[in-house]
């Protein structure tokens, strides 16, 4: 978006509306329990998963990969990008 003293990043508003269905702490851990492929996991150490509020769900991956790297939830567009296309490309 075209600003005064430039550009500035903008969004589309539609991603920012409630979900249209939204599971139960059961539905979801019984979903991931149901993954049964390799799953590359990367996480944020200050994020949404940080202070152990979804553990439970964690538990649940029968053949997963974690990697708890520095940054928040956004941590692939923050400064540890590089490590963790090196972790997506080995992983696949």
């Amino acid at each position: 978006i075209k600003v005064q003293e430039g550009y500035r990043w903008g969004h589309d508003p539609r991603i920012t509306l409630p979900e249209c269905f939204r599971m139960t702490e059961r539905q979801a851990q019984s979903f991931i329990s149901a993954i049964s492929c390799k799953v590359l996991v990367m996480l944020g150490k200050q994020g949404l998963f940080a202070e152990g509020v979804h553990n439970s769900r964690l538990d649940k991956f029968q053949n997963a990969e974690f990697h708890w790297i520095d940054g928040g939830h956004h941590l692939h567009l923050e400064e540890r990008y590089k490590e963790i296309a090196e972790l997506i490309n080995e992983f696949l």
